[in-house]
C-alpha cells in the first residue's frame, strides 16, 4: 500500500478504487524499462463522476 491510501468503495465491476495505483504502476514500468509511457485513458466504472473528476487535474 502506498502512503495516504485508505479503504474506499469498490467500482461497479468490483475492483478496489485505487487512483494511486496508476502512478505506482507507471513509476515501476519506467524504472524497469526506461521507456516513455503514454496513458490515453484512465477511467473508473462508477455512476458517480465526482470520483473520477476529483482525480483528474483540470485543464
Amino acid at each position: 500500500m502506498s502512503p495516504g491510501w485508505s479503504r474506499t468503495p469498490n467500482t461497479l465491476t468490483g475492483w478496489a478504487y485505487r487512483p494511486d495505483a496508476l502512478g505506482i504502476c507507471l513509476r515501476h514500468a519506467w524504472d524497469v524499462t526506461g521507456l516513455p509511457l503514454l496513458v490515453t485513458e484512465s477511467g473508473i466504472a462508477t455512476n458517480d463522476d465526482t470520483l473520477y473528476l476529483k482525480d483528474v487535474p483540470s485543464t
